[in-house]
């Protein structure tokens, strides 16, 4: 329902809020977050995820 790039944020606890659009949904639904990236070492440290309407 939706994709969000996220660039460099400056280091691995340099928190920054990256604001996304997905599509309308209606009912319940399992989510899933995949990260995605080029390179084999580590790449992305989640701090919090937020749907709001």
């Amino acid at each position: 329902i939706g994709s969000i790039a996220v660039g460099d944020t400056g280091g691995w606890q340099s928190w920054r809020t990256v604001p996304g659009n997905v599509a309308s949904v209606t009912g319940v639904h399992d989510v899933y977050l995949t990260f995605t990236s080029g390179q084999p070492n580590d790449f992305v440290n989640l701090n919090w995820f937020h749907f709001r309407h």
